[in-house]
Protein backbone atom coordinates (compact mmCIF):
# COMPACT_ATOMS: atom_id res chain seq x y z
CA UNK A 1 0.00 0.00 0.00
CA UNK A 2 3.16 2.13 -0.15
CA UNK A 3 3.53 1.67 -4.27
CA UNK A 4 6.77 0.74 -3.59
CA UNK A 5 6.58 -2.57 -5.88
CA UNK A 6 7.67 -4.92 -2.30
CA UNK A 7 4.49 -6.52 -0.80
CA UNK A 8 4.01 -5.08 2.86
CA UNK A 9 4.28 -7.68 4.88
CA UNK A 10 7.74 -8.88 3.05
CA UNK A 11 9.13 -5.46 3.83
CA UNK A 12 12.43 -4.77 5.88
CA UNK A 13 14.07 -1.80 7.11
CA UNK A 14 16.22 -0.39 10.58
CA UNK A 15 13.18 1.15 11.98
CA UNK A 16 10.83 0.03 14.41
CA UNK A 17 7.38 -2.12 13.12
CA UNK A 18 5.26 1.16 14.14
CA UNK A 19 1.95 0.77 12.26
CA UNK A 20 2.96 3.78 10.42
CA UNK A 21 6.67 5.30 9.82
CA UNK A 22 7.50 8.11 11.63
CA UNK A 23 7.30 11.80 10.15
CA UNK A 24 4.22 11.34 8.31
CA UNK A 25 0.40 12.18 8.59
CA UNK A 26 -2.61 11.39 6.77
CA UNK A 27 -5.82 8.76 6.70
CA UNK A 28 -7.51 6.18 4.91
CA UNK A 29 -10.88 5.63 4.64
CA UNK A 30 -12.27 2.57 3.32
CA UNK A 31 -15.42 0.35 3.21
CA UNK A 32 -16.65 -3.19 1.64
CA UNK A 33 -18.97 -6.36 1.92
CA UNK A 34 -18.92 -9.54 1.15
CA UNK A 35 -20.71 -9.61 -2.41
CA UNK A 36 -21.31 -13.87 -2.24
CA UNK A 37 -19.97 -16.18 -0.38
CA UNK A 38 -16.31 -16.25 0.05
CA UNK A 39 -16.02 -12.66 -2.51
CA UNK A 40 -15.43 -10.08 -0.78
CA UNK A 41 -14.94 -5.98 -2.44
CA UNK A 42 -13.37 -3.00 -0.85
CA UNK A 43 -13.17 0.77 -1.78
CA UNK A 44 -11.32 2.73 -0.19
CA UNK A 45 -9.42 6.49 -0.30
CA UNK A 46 -5.91 7.36 1.42
CA UNK A 47 -3.57 10.18 1.16
CA UNK A 48 -0.32 10.44 3.36
CA UNK A 49 2.11 13.46 3.74
CA UNK A 50 5.51 14.53 5.04
CA UNK A 51 5.78 16.54 8.36
CA UNK A 52 8.95 17.98 7.48
CA UNK A 53 8.85 17.91 3.77
CA UNK A 54 6.53 18.41 0.94
CA UNK A 55 6.39 14.86 -0.56
CA UNK A 56 2.45 13.63 -0.54
CA UNK A 57 0.70 9.93 -1.67
CA UNK A 58 -2.91 9.64 -2.84
CA UNK A 59 -4.59 7.05 -4.03
CA UNK A 60 -8.15 5.88 -5.03
CA UNK A 61 -8.56 1.87 -4.64
CA UNK A 62 -10.98 -0.90 -4.68
CA UNK A 63 -10.13 -4.58 -4.13
CA UNK A 64 -11.64 -7.92 -5.11
CA UNK A 65 -11.12 -11.15 -3.52
CA UNK A 66 -11.96 -14.73 -3.23
CA UNK A 67 -11.81 -18.01 -1.49
CA UNK A 68 -12.72 -20.92 -2.54
CA UNK A 69 -12.00 -24.24 -0.80
CA UNK A 70 -13.55 -27.42 -2.46
CA UNK A 71 -13.27 -31.24 -1.26
CA UNK A 72 -11.32 -33.31 -3.39
CA UNK A 73 -10.46 -30.53 -5.68
CA UNK A 74 -8.49 -28.37 -3.92
CA UNK A 75 -8.50 -23.95 -2.61
CA UNK A 76 -8.88 -21.02 -4.74
CA UNK A 77 -7.25 -17.69 -4.17
CA UNK A 78 -7.84 -15.09 -6.40
CA UNK A 79 -7.27 -11.37 -5.63
CA UNK A 80 -7.38 -7.99 -7.69
CA UNK A 81 -6.67 -4.88 -7.05
CA UNK A 82 -6.80 -1.48 -8.98
CA UNK A 83 -5.77 1.53 -7.96
CA UNK A 84 -5.28 5.15 -9.46
CA UNK A 85 -1.97 6.52 -7.46
CA UNK A 86 0.06 10.00 -7.17
CA UNK A 87 2.82 9.22 -5.10
CA UNK A 88 6.24 10.96 -4.51
CA UNK A 89 7.38 9.45 -1.13
CA UNK A 90 10.00 7.67 -1.01
CA UNK A 91 9.47 4.48 1.25
CA UNK A 92 13.21 3.01 1.12
CA UNK A 93 13.75 -0.33 2.63
CA UNK A 94 16.55 -3.39 3.43
CA UNK A 95 15.96 -6.11 1.55
CA UNK A 96 17.60 -9.90 1.96
CA UNK A 97 19.53 -10.53 -1.43
CA UNK A 98 20.99 -13.98 -1.98
CA UNK A 99 23.16 -14.71 -5.13
CA UNK A 100 23.72 -18.29 -6.11
CA UNK A 101 26.56 -19.87 -4.17
CA UNK A 102 26.30 -16.86 -1.55
CA UNK A 103 24.88 -16.91 2.05
CA UNK A 104 23.74 -13.58 1.39
CA UNK A 105 22.67 -10.54 3.21
CA UNK A 106 20.65 -7.16 3.62
CA UNK A 107 21.13 -4.63 0.35
CA UNK A 108 19.30 -1.11 0.87
CA UNK A 109 16.47 -0.66 -1.86
CA UNK A 110 15.57 2.81 -3.00
CA UNK A 111 12.07 2.93 -3.94
CA UNK A 112 12.02 3.14 -7.99
CA UNK A 113 9.17 5.69 -7.42
CA UNK A 114 6.86 4.29 -9.98
CA UNK A 115 3.39 5.88 -8.96
CA UNK A 116 3.95 9.46 -9.92
CA UNK A 117 0.57 9.48 -11.75
CA UNK A 118 -0.03 5.80 -12.68
CA UNK A 119 -2.78 3.31 -12.92
CA UNK A 120 -1.76 0.22 -11.14
CA UNK A 121 -3.43 -3.03 -11.83
CA UNK A 122 -2.49 -6.19 -9.42
CA UNK A 123 -3.66 -9.44 -9.73
CA UNK A 124 -2.94 -12.85 -7.81
CA UNK A 125 -4.38 -16.69 -8.52
CA UNK A 126 -3.77 -19.50 -6.36
CA UNK A 127 -4.59 -23.07 -6.13
CA UNK A 128 -3.72 -25.65 -3.82
CA UNK A 129 -4.23 -29.45 -3.73
CA UNK A 130 -3.52 -31.87 -1.22
CA UNK A 131 -4.50 -35.65 -0.93
CA UNK A 132 -2.67 -37.77 1.33
CA UNK A 133 1.26 -36.93 1.53
CA UNK A 134 1.15 -34.92 -1.79
CA UNK A 135 0.46 -31.29 -1.44
CA UNK A 136 0.68 -29.35 -5.16
CA UNK A 137 0.60 -25.54 -5.05
CA UNK A 138 0.26 -23.03 -7.66
CA UNK A 139 0.75 -19.63 -7.74
CA UNK A 140 0.10 -16.52 -10.41
CA UNK A 141 1.11 -12.84 -10.11
CA UNK A 142 0.46 -9.95 -12.67
CA UNK A 143 1.58 -6.10 -11.26
CA UNK A 144 0.99 -3.67 -14.49
CA UNK A 145 1.75 0.09 -13.94
CA UNK A 146 0.01 2.57 -16.64
CA UNK A 147 1.78 5.95 -16.80
CA UNK A 148 -0.40 8.95 -17.34
CA UNK A 149 0.13 12.88 -18.19
CA UNK A 150 3.58 14.09 -16.85
CA UNK A 151 4.72 10.85 -15.78
CA UNK A 152 4.75 9.29 -18.95
CA UNK A 153 7.34 11.31 -20.08
CA UNK A 154 9.77 10.29 -17.48
CA UNK A 155 8.50 6.54 -17.48
CA UNK A 156 7.25 4.03 -19.40
CA UNK A 157 4.43 1.56 -19.18
CA UNK A 158 6.56 -1.84 -17.03
CA UNK A 159 4.73 -5.08 -16.08
CA UNK A 160 5.77 -7.61 -13.34
CA UNK A 161 4.90 -11.51 -14.47
CA UNK A 162 5.31 -14.15 -12.07
CA UNK A 163 4.38 -18.36 -11.72
CA UNK A 164 5.55 -20.54 -8.90
CA UNK A 165 4.90 -24.20 -9.06
CA UNK A 166 5.95 -26.54 -6.56
CA UNK A 167 4.95 -30.36 -4.90
CA UNK A 168 6.25 -32.61 -2.08
CA UNK A 169 5.66 -36.02 -1.50
CA UNK A 170 6.81 -36.68 2.28
CA UNK A 171 6.87 -40.86 2.88
CA UNK A 172 8.29 -42.93 5.17
CA UNK A 173 10.59 -45.64 5.38
CA UNK A 174 10.68 -47.96 8.20
CA UNK A 175 9.45 -46.53 11.32
CA UNK A 176 12.03 -44.00 11.87
CA UNK A 177 13.59 -42.66 8.28
CA UNK A 178 11.09 -39.57 6.25
CA UNK A 179 11.85 -38.87 2.72
CA UNK A 180 11.10 -35.88 1.20
CA UNK A 181 11.16 -35.42 -2.49
CA UNK A 182 10.25 -31.55 -3.83
CA UNK A 183 10.07 -29.85 -7.00
CA UNK A 184 9.91 -26.64 -7.47
CA UNK A 185 9.56 -24.37 -10.86
CA UNK A 186 10.14 -20.95 -10.79
CA UNK A 187 9.75 -17.96 -13.68
CA UNK A 188 9.41 -13.93 -13.48
CA UNK A 189 9.84 -11.52 -16.11
CA UNK A 190 9.82 -7.90 -15.38
CA UNK A 191 9.69 -5.15 -18.07
CA UNK A 192 11.20 -2.27 -16.74
CA UNK A 193 10.22 1.43 -16.66
CA UNK A 194 13.15 3.07 -17.10
CA UNK A 195 15.36 2.07 -20.46
CA UNK A 196 18.92 2.25 -18.85
CA UNK A 197 17.57 -0.70 -16.30
CA UNK A 198 17.74 -5.00 -17.33
CA UNK A 199 14.95 -6.66 -18.11
CA UNK A 200 14.19 -9.53 -16.21
CA UNK A 201 12.90 -12.88 -17.82
CA UNK A 202 14.31 -15.60 -15.50
CA UNK A 203 13.00 -19.57 -15.05
CA UNK A 204 14.42 -22.32 -12.57
CA UNK A 205 13.93 -25.72 -12.38
CA UNK A 206 14.80 -26.57 -8.63
CA UNK A 207 15.03 -30.63 -7.79
CA UNK A 208 15.66 -31.62 -4.35
CA UNK A 209 15.33 -35.15 -1.93
CA UNK A 210 15.83 -34.82 1.54
CA UNK A 211 15.60 -37.53 4.40
CA UNK A 212 15.25 -36.73 7.99
CA UNK A 213 16.46 -39.04 10.91
CA UNK A 214 14.85 -38.55 14.53
CA UNK A 215 17.63 -38.83 17.59
CA UNK A 216 16.80 -38.93 20.63
CA UNK A 217 13.37 -37.23 21.72
CA UNK A 218 13.60 -33.24 20.40
CA UNK A 219 16.22 -33.93 17.83
CA UNK A 220 16.99 -34.84 14.15
CA UNK A 221 19.20 -35.10 11.26
CA UNK A 222 18.51 -33.93 8.07
CA UNK A 223 20.46 -34.52 5.04
CA UNK A 224 19.84 -33.37 1.78
CA UNK A 225 20.98 -32.64 -1.97
CA UNK A 226 19.37 -30.50 -4.55
CA UNK A 227 19.81 -29.69 -8.32
CA UNK A 228 19.00 -26.37 -9.49
CA UNK A 229 18.32 -25.28 -13.34
CA UNK A 230 18.51 -21.78 -14.19
CA UNK A 231 18.06 -20.35 -17.76
CA UNK A 232 17.89 -16.44 -18.72
CA UNK A 233 16.08 -15.43 -21.46
CA UNK A 234 17.75 -12.03 -21.52
CA UNK A 235 21.07 -11.81 -23.51
CA UNK A 236 24.24 -11.12 -21.73
CA UNK A 237 24.34 -7.35 -21.76
CA UNK A 238 27.56 -5.47 -22.25
CA UNK A 239 28.91 -4.02 -20.36
CA UNK A 240 27.87 -6.59 -17.91
CA UNK A 241 26.01 -5.35 -14.86
CA UNK A 242 26.22 -6.75 -11.46
CA UNK A 243 22.62 -7.96 -11.41
CA UNK A 244 23.15 -10.12 -14.53
CA UNK A 245 23.01 -13.83 -13.59
CA UNK A 246 24.40 -16.31 -16.64
CA UNK A 247 22.20 -19.72 -17.13
CA UNK A 248 23.95 -21.93 -14.80
CA UNK A 249 23.48 -25.89 -13.36
CA UNK A 250 24.05 -25.85 -9.86
CA UNK A 251 24.18 -28.79 -7.01
CA UNK A 252 23.84 -28.48 -3.58
CA UNK A 253 24.87 -30.87 -0.24
CA UNK A 254 23.48 -30.16 3.42
CA UNK A 255 23.58 -31.84 6.29
CA UNK A 256 22.18 -30.51 9.41
CA UNK A 257 21.14 -31.31 12.90
CA UNK A 258 18.38 -29.83 14.93
CA UNK A 259 17.57 -29.68 18.18
CA UNK A 260 13.90 -28.43 19.98
CA UNK A 261 13.90 -27.05 23.94
CA UNK A 262 11.73 -25.35 25.72
CA UNK A 263 13.09 -22.78 28.15
CA UNK A 264 11.80 -20.11 30.89
CA UNK A 265 8.60 -20.38 28.15
CA UNK A 266 10.58 -19.86 24.66
CA UNK A 267 10.81 -22.44 21.96
CA UNK A 268 14.24 -22.42 21.08
CA UNK A 269 15.57 -23.96 18.12
CA UNK A 270 19.37 -24.79 17.16
CA UNK A 271 20.42 -26.04 13.66
CA UNK A 272 24.32 -27.10 13.00
CA UNK A 273 25.26 -28.18 9.71
CA UNK A 274 27.40 -27.31 6.81
CA UNK A 275 26.35 -27.03 3.38
CA UNK A 276 28.63 -27.81 -0.28
CA UNK A 277 27.76 -25.96 -3.03
CA UNK A 278 28.76 -26.31 -6.81
CA UNK A 279 27.75 -24.14 -9.48
CA UNK A 280 28.71 -24.00 -13.34
CA UNK A 281 27.62 -21.17 -15.48
CA UNK A 282 26.91 -22.37 -19.39
CA UNK A 283 29.18 -18.66 -20.43
CA UNK A 284 30.79 -16.76 -17.68
CA UNK A 285 32.72 -19.94 -16.43
CA UNK A 286 34.88 -17.43 -14.87
CA UNK A 287 32.32 -16.93 -12.16
CA UNK A 288 31.96 -20.29 -11.05
CA UNK A 289 31.33 -21.30 -7.54
CA UNK A 290 32.36 -24.17 -5.71
CA UNK A 291 32.36 -23.72 -1.89
CA UNK A 292 31.77 -25.44 1.81
CA UNK A 293 29.57 -22.94 4.11
CA UNK A 294 29.18 -24.10 7.89
CA UNK A 295 26.61 -22.46 10.49
CA UNK A 296 25.07 -22.41 13.62
CA UNK A 297 21.70 -20.92 13.96
CA UNK A 298 19.89 -19.73 16.92
CA UNK A 299 15.95 -19.11 17.22
CA UNK A 300 13.78 -18.74 20.24
CA UNK A 301 10.05 -17.77 20.25
CA UNK A 302 6.71 -17.40 22.32
CA UNK A 303 4.24 -19.52 20.93
CA UNK A 304 0.49 -18.76 20.98
CA UNK A 305 -0.89 -17.87 24.39
CA UNK A 306 -3.73 -16.81 25.62
CA UNK A 307 -3.59 -13.63 27.50
CA UNK A 308 -6.52 -12.20 28.74
CA UNK A 309 -8.94 -14.22 26.77
CA UNK A 310 -7.05 -13.30 23.44
CA UNK A 311 -4.77 -14.89 21.46
CA UNK A 312 -1.18 -13.04 22.09
CA UNK A 313 1.02 -12.80 18.82
CA UNK A 314 3.72 -14.92 18.47
CA UNK A 315 7.06 -13.23 18.58
CA UNK A 316 10.49 -14.05 18.36
CA UNK A 317 13.73 -13.89 17.63
CA UNK A 318 16.94 -14.83 15.91
CA UNK A 319 20.72 -15.24 15.84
Amino acid sequence: MNHNTVVDRFENDDEADYPYRKGHRGWNVYGGAEIYPGINLTVGRNREWLIAGEERSTAIYALLSAVRDISRTGKFEAFHMIKSVEDNIADNLLQWVQRPGSIGGLQPFDDPLLTGNTLVNQSFVGYKYTRGNLTFVNKFRLDHFKQRDDAADRLRDSAFYGVINKADYPFSIGRNITLIPRWKNMWRKRTQPRAVQLDINELSEIFSLSAVFPVLTRSRVEVGVEAIIFRNAVAIPDPLPPEYIDDFIGRVFTVQYTNRVQYQGYSVTSNVGFQVNDINFANLTDQDVSNTIAFIELYAGLEEERLGGRPAERRGWSF
